[in-house]
């Protein structure tokens, strides 16, 4: 990489509208409805190790965060990769941030405790967050998929079912294989694969999540092809598509990572499964049925995670897996590869953990020697970048791994 003269530096904004506040626990507070909602350490945590993330996201964002610091803990490769693309940002501890009055707030997710988060700069959330909670709850997906059914794009037999009562899950998970899934929870979290019939793992589990949420969601297990997503952007109650998603969870539905790839080839590859005209009638129901329930009275990024499977012998396309009403490492992937990624080329983005202090500044270090980055036309032709911050105490991250020819996905 092109060694810069001028060192990377934090871009001291004044006049900064473009203001974001990372809740990674937002389906937890969301739950919870309560304002004052203390986030486990893990989701605070990523919250900040993450910080950096929302300068690949949007333009020149300054981005609120707990710590008494705004000093940008990143790699130098990456300072300077950042300065070549022409991005800027700013990290600015909440206590030190003076608002104006003419700011644009962006979260993960609107819940109760992001927005008493940002009350006290003066900023109230002009929707209803009651809205959000109602159709981020797993239920929705039956509503939703009765509607695919009634227009023979979903197999009835296939819809899942709410239990409210013990004996109904017993009843269901003795004569078949359920996931079963609590009515809000974080994405691949909040779930319990019942495969072994009614146990006392599945009694603890379902009674649990009735006893705190009220219900329990049971679905049919499919015979998984793939994953993939819509994602759609709501705007003064208009509906607009935001584009595909091609990702890939582990066998707790517990997302890893994203394909980097063009929204038409990520299409191509879904009408190749399902048929282009399965997907162009899905498609225009979803815009059509978000149109109608979400939003009359909600603003921001619609995730509508899909999957692709075997049932009698044949692909078919669940269109209705979960519904996200925030922000998406899916619509994130979404916008590093339209703004950052040169065409012809291919990747993926992952998130990352490590347990102990110092790994995963050494994992990317070793990453970058590995993989050098490229620029074709000031977009990223091949290479690796980690994304989120780089220290010693760093445990959580976000990277990106660029190659010129079309690899197989597997992460």
């Amino acid at each position: 990489m092109r060694v810069l003269k001028k060192p990377f530096k934090l871009y001291k904004m004044d006049k900064q509208k473009n203001i974001w506040l990372l809740n990674f626990e937002h389906d937890l507070a969301l739950a919870s409805g309560k304002p004052f909602y203390i986030p486990p350490k893990v989701a605070s945590a990523m919250n900040e190790d993450l910080s950096p993330l929302p300068f690949w996201l949007t333009g020149n964002p300054r981005v609120l965060t707990k710590q008494l610091t705004n000093q940008l803990a990143i790699a130098e490769d990456t300072a300077e990769l950042m300065q070549q693309l022409g991005i800027k940002g700013e990290l600015c501890p909440c206590r030190d941030f003076i608002p104006t009055g003419s700011e644009t707030y962006n979260v993960w997710g609107w819940d109760p405790q992001s927005a008493q988060q940002l009350r006290k700069f003066g900023f109230e959330y002009p929707e209803e967050l009651g809205h959000i909670k109602t159709w981020s709850h797993r239920g929705k997906t039956i509503h939703f998929l009765q509607e695919f059914a009634t227009n023979n794009l979903f197999p009835k037999h296939l819809l899942p079912r709410k239990a409210t009562k013990l004996v109904e899950i017993e009843g269901w998970t003795q004569s078949e294989r359920l996931v079963l899934k609590a009515p809000l929870s974080g994405s691949g979290r909040g779930i319990w694969w019942a495969i072994n019939g009614y146990d006392f793992n599945v009694q603890r589990w379902s009674n649990r999540a009735i006893s705190t949420q009220g219900s329990v969601i049971c679905e049919p297990i499919w015979n998984k092809t793939g994953d993939f997503a819509m994602e759609f952007r709501c705007s003064d109650g208009k509906v607009l598509f935001a584009g595909y998603s091609h990702f890939m969870a582990d066998n707790a539905g517990v997302y890893r990572c994203n394909l980097l790839e063009s929204d038409e080839a990520i299409g191509a590859l879904l009408a190749q499964k399902v048929g282009g005209d399965t997907l162009k009638k899905v498609r225009e129901l979803w815009a059509g049925l978000l149109a109608q329930t979400i939003a009359p009275h909600y603003n921001g990024i619609v995730g509508i995670d899909m999957l692709t499977g075997i049932v009698e012998g044949k692909e078919l396309l669940n269109p209705c897996v979960e519904i996200n009403l925030r922000m998406t490492m899916g619509m994130a992937a979404r916008l590093v590869y339209d703004q950052w990624i040169a065409p012809g080329s291919a990747g993926e983005y992952r998130t990352i953990h490590f347990k102990q202090d110092g790994e995963l500044k050494i994992h990317a270090t070793e990453q970058r020697k590995q993989h050098p980055v490229e620029l074709v036309d000031g977009k990223i032709s091949k290479g690796y970048v980690l994304l989120t911050a780089e220290t010693e105490q760093t445990h959580y991250g976000v990277e990106i791994e660029v190659w010129k020819k079309q690899h197989s996905f597997n992460p």
